[in-house]
């Protein structure tokens, strides 16, 4: 059995099925690595390392600078990766590790990931000449983009615990959308899509003022600390069986 580090050594203890040092140690089963998981929160996470890794990788193709990012069948599987990672935070949220407001802002983020890696081209396409150019407009795409997180953004910015990596994550997106929001390119906004700007950069930089402050600033004694990691002998069943 591979030696286990601390916290694995604790759980198993706890479970019973270590026996000393000795080669008859009992390779523990796979509910060993739910209750290890559970232990480490969100972070230690399987399914929410996973997500990171497909939103890293569909945010580099959809807002890197290479406009042809994949082959066709590379983006046949980064679009599958990021639509799994919607059951994966649906998943999360099941299991008490996100709340329902952090979950709605990761899905929002889905979307705009998904719909940034559908509008690239594959790389057989680098030669294609056949296809009208769209119209550019920062601004538009910007503020449908930030729009249906304003109230969700505000939720969080309430809500009694922050947790930093998935405030990390969230704002990633919505920094890009609020600079793209006050760019001069593209197709201005027609005076009502203006005002609606104005009042949702206006809502979004207060929620992010407030989520930065409660997550790190060092001046100030309330704001609050990142959760702790959970004490492993709190969620373990009795171990059965003889001492």
């Amino acid at each position: 059995m591979t030696p286990p580090t601390p916290l694995r050594f604790a759980i198993l203890a706890s479970l019973g099925v270590l026996q000393g040092c000795t080669s008859s140690a009992v390779e523990p089963g796979p509910e060993v690595d739910v209750i290890l998981e559970q232990a480490q929160g969100l972070a230690g996470h399987k399914d929410w390392r996973r997500c990171l890794a497909a939103w890293r990788d569909a945010g580099e193709a959809a807002f890197g600078g290479d406009p042809y990012p994949f082959t066709d069948k590379g983006k046949a599987k980064l679009v599958e990766r990021i639509q799994e990672s919607q059951g994966l935070v649906q998943g999360l949220q099941g299991e008490g590790l996100l709340t329902p407001t952090e979950a709605g802002l990761l899905e929002a983020d889905i979307a705009t990931l998904l719909a940034g890696v559908y509008a690239k081209r594959p790389r057989e396409m680098e030669m294609a000449t056949c296809y009208e150019p769209m119209m550019y407009t920062p601004r538009r795409d910007a503020l449908e983009s930030l729009a249906p997180r304003v109230e969700l953004l505000e939720g969080l910015a309430a809500q009694q615990t922050l947790q930093a990596e998935v405030v990390v994550r969230v704002l990633e997106l919505v920094r890009k959308d609020l600079t793209m929001l006050s760019t001069q390119d593209g197709a201005p906004l027609n005076p009502d899509e203006q005002a609606r700007a104005d009042d949702v950069e206006r809502r979004v930089t207060a929620a992010i003022a407030t989520i930065e402050h409660r997550l790190g600033s060092p001046h100030d004694g309330s704001a609050h600390d990142p959760p702790q990691p959970v004490d492993p002998t709190s969620i373990i069943p009795e171990a059965t069986g003889g001492e």
